[in-house]
């Protein structure tokens, strides 16, 4: 593990240009800075066409994601995170950019301040527990968003996760077989590491 990822909570106040626009990112909020991490990029990157589409954003942090898809002409963007921090942080990016009427902020710890249905689930959870707070459980965090997305998932739609292999892949692949989910992985080498990002369906 990079001592670099030290700086992925703890880091001053900054601002950062991602995906072609600048956001702030505050102390104590996971910043999605790619060259740190690449979880943030690898959403973006392979962000399906959004417009006019109903988004959920898990685990928002900055805002980053429900900022972009709210700029890409998606109908509605909810975007929802058990820090209030990131809460914060998330409000003031999308008056950033102007995008108040089309994201809705709350408070949530995943699923639990959810309501409706969504054409696009997007989540950036922990990866490595070293990187955040002693308890943070990333296991039963995977386990619990892997069981309640299709709760919240249109007939068609698709929900995404990031995963990097500084983290053992194996038990994500035994839950996902073990729920008997549908699933496609997209994988890309980055500051050294595999990122994949997992498409899940209803």
């Amino acid at each position: 593990m990079s001592n670099e990822w030290n700086d992925l909570i703890s880091h001053p106040n900054h601002t950062l240009r991602i995906g072609g626009i600048e956001i702030e990112v505050h102390d104590q909020v996971f910043t999605p800075n790619p060259s740190i991490t690449f979880s943030s990029s690898m959403i973006l990157d392979h962000l399906p066409d959004v417009n006019g589409k109903r988004i959920l954003d898990v685990g928002c942090g900055t805002g980053v994601v429900a900022v972009h898809c709210a700029l890409a002409g998606a109908g509605h963007v909810t975007a929802v995170d058990i820090s209030n921090k990131a809460i914060n942080n998330t409000r003031i990016n999308v008056a950033k950019h102007g995008v108040e009427k089309v994201v809705t902020v709350k408070k949530s710890d995943l699923f639990s301040k959810v309501t409706g249905q969504f054409d696009y689930i997007f989540a950036n959870l922990p990866i490595l527990e070293e990187v955040w707070s002693a308890d943070t459980n990333v296991d039963n965090l995977i386990e619990r968003f892997v069981t309640k997305y299709p709760e919240y998932l249109n007939r068609d739609g698709s929900a995404f996760f990031v995963w990097g292999s500084f983290a053992d892949i194996a038990p994500v692949l035994a839950l996902l077989d073990r729920c008997r989910i549908i699933f496609t992985q997209t994988s890309v080498e980055k500051l050294g590491y595999t990122w994949t990002l997992f498409e899940l369906k209803k």
